[in-house]
């Protein structure tokens, strides 16, 4: 129990640890980012400004009982990623002696692992797991220590992409493709946090910040600002949460176009990078799943030292919030689990990874709107 009670710090204190570059954004590159972020039918406009809300804005809690799932292989959860595209499953976390391993839906039926550990051609030491809505690539993978991108296609082929990213994004950065030379990511800067976008073209990549995080004069570091970050171009929308702030903020693609969400409570302590994430702090949204009609938040309301103390005698808890794109509570979900997660809203199934269960797979059903 005391090995489950280290994992799950390790785990906690990491989750949202995305977009914390080696050191903060200290210049934008050169070149001039293509002006086609605005789409042709843009979807509703987003109801701008901020909003107070309060808790019954989800309506009364839905209480939702999972099912553990038996798969074949074994492995041990640690800091995992999950993405669901089409009727697939990719998943981030090691099986010796591959890195990824991609599961058929809804059966969860592991199709294949791939990804060797390593520092040789093709191999990876620290990748991060990037989204995309390209129909002819499934999944991009971010090598930080390389600042490489591969991708995976419908035929379970690793390519990668003709470009580098900077130095100052290894590690592993959130990120979204809007096709295969334009994406848009959450980074450091000097004191706090920005949404950029990034263009390859002419051999070079481009990267503009288009949106500051940052909003507090007693947080003054990366590290108040950790959160988790989604874009979706069909939507037309970036949209980032805060872990230490119950706070979610929603754009347009331009970002000249914004709403932000607010719910009572008080923030962190003000400190340096190193205090901010203290396991004393409360952790509000620890992580994201991005569908296409809705989002879907996992949201803690305590410590990471109050989940361990709950894990060594129970399975633990906790709170999924879903939200539309426009930034409208739509409902939340108590589960009796804790984990990581991912939503396959065509088969309203949410996949979680349980460290205190022998089989990891939890399923839940959601219940249709």
């Amino acid at each position: 129990m005391r090995a489950v009670a280290v994992i799950l710090f390790l785990v906690l204190v990491g989750a949202c640890r995305n977009q914390v570059p080696k050191e903060p954004v200290k210049e934008i590159l050169p070149g001039k980012p293509e002006a086609n972020l605005v789409l042709e039918k843009p979807p509703k406009l987003l109801e701008e400004g901020t909003f107070h809300l309060e808790e019954e804005a989800f309506g009364k809690i839905v209480e939702l009982t999972g099912k553990c799932k038996s798969v074949k292989e074994i492995f041990r959860v640690t800091e995992s990623e999950m993405l669901v595209k089409d009727d697939l499953l990719i998943l981030k976390n090691r099986i010796d002696p591959n890195m990824f391993m991609l599961y058929k839906l809804p059966e969860l039926k592991l199709i294949r692992s791939f990804g060797k550990m390593g520092q040789g051609p093709g191999e990876f030491t620290y990748p991060s797991l990037v989204s995309s809505e390209e129909r002819d690539r499934l999944f991009y993978i971010f090598e930080g220590t390389k600042g490489r991108i591969y991708y995976l296609d419908h035929e379970n082929k690793i390519g990668e992409l003709p470009f580098k990213l900077p130095d100052f994004l290894s590690g592993e950065t959130q990120a979204h493709f809007l096709n295969d030379h334009e994406l848009v990511y959450a980074a450091g800067i000097p004191k706090g946090k920005a949404i950029f976008y990034a263009n390859y073209s002419g051999g070079q990549v481009a990267h503009k910040q288009v949106y500051e995080l940052s909003f507090s004069k007693k947080h003054r570091n990366w590290g108040a600002y950790l959160g988790c970050f989604a874009a979706s171009k069909k939507r037309n929308r970036l949209v980032y949460v805060y872990k230490y702030f119950k706070r979610l903020v929603f754009l347009n693609l331009a970002a000249n176009m914004v709403r932000i969400v607010e719910f009572a409570g008080a923030g962190p302590k003000a400190g340096d990078v190193v205090s901010m994430m203290s396991p004393e702090h409360v952790t509000h949204y620890w992580t994201l799943s991005a569908g296409e009609k809705y989002l879907y938040l996992s949201y803690s309301g305590r410590t990471p030292l109050q989940v361990m103390k709950e894990i060594k005698n129970s399975n633990g808890y906790i709170f999924i919030e879903q939200f539309d794109w426009n930034g409208n509570p739509i409902r939340k979900f108590r589960l009796d689990h804790w984990g990581r997660f991912c939503v396959d809203e065509k088969n309203s199934k949410l996949y979680l990874l349980s460290i205190t269960e022998d089989d990891p797979f939890v399923v839940y059903d959601l219940p249709k709107i």
